[in-house]
């Protein structure tokens, strides 16, 4: 169950996604906000509102409505992470069935990843963080023919959410949390040389482009 606050913000979002007949989940918004939070950006409209127009409307800006909404929206998942709350999910509620978990967590799964890229940055992760991307980016895989039985499916559906939530708020933990954004590199780290290129969060000993993160 959420909280009635969260629950009151989903509502407000799909009204004023109505009203500005966007192509929008408020789950893959919410999953892009994390992923910003947890890779570094700050609560700060002009950190964050370009991210969010380039990913969600085509660089375009917003109507004053949904622009209103998604400060809102950022405000309360900053909250919950700043406070090392536990985070909550705004589709908790209609994890009802094995193809509605895998819709909705696939899908906050792939936005997540396109934020936290978007606001980490190209600097390499170390290893703990690698293994926390891959971690997330083995949700968007998950097939509902992976959840054996209807019956299960309860408990299924929280051992997913609360791994996938202590996964997202250690990357915040590790690098949003202590450095704002900005990770400097060790001295080991530095001497690296690899094939990376221009817009490329590493994962392993390969770069994995931006574009390509939501595609895992």
């Amino acid at each position: 169950m959420i909280s009635d606050e969260l629950s009151a913000a989903w509502s407000s979002g799909e009204a004023a996604i109505l009203l500005e007949n966007l192509d929008l989940e408020i789950t893959e918004v919410h999953g892009l906000i994390c992923g910003l939070i947890a890779g570094g950006c700050a609560n700060d409209v002009s950190a964050y509102m370009p991210n969010l127009m380039n990913i969600l409307n085509s660089g375009e800006p917003f109507g004053e409505s949904i622009k209103e909404w998604l400060v809102d929206f950022f405000g309360i998942v900053s909250k919950q992470y700043h406070d090392m709350e536990t985070l909550e999910f705004p589709f908790d509620d209609k994890l009802v069935s094995a193809d509605d978990t895998v819709y909705y967590l696939s899908m906050w799964a792939g936005a997540f990843l396109l934020g936290f890229g978007c606001s980490f940055g190209s600097e390499e992760l170390s290893t703990s963080g690698r293994e926390l991307v891959e971690e997330i980016s083995a949700f968007t895989q998950v097939e509902s023919e992976d959840i054996d039985s209807e019956d299960e499916l309860e408990n299924v559906v929280t051992t997913l959410v609360e791994h996938l939530k202590v996964c997202a708020m250690s990357l915040y933990a590790d690098y949003g949390a202590v450095t704002g954004g900005k990770i400097p590199l060790r001295e080991n780290d530095k001497k690296k040389e690899g094939p990376i290129r221009d817009g490329e969060l590493v994962i392993g000993e390969e770069g994995i482009h931006l574009s390509d993160l939501t595609k895992l």
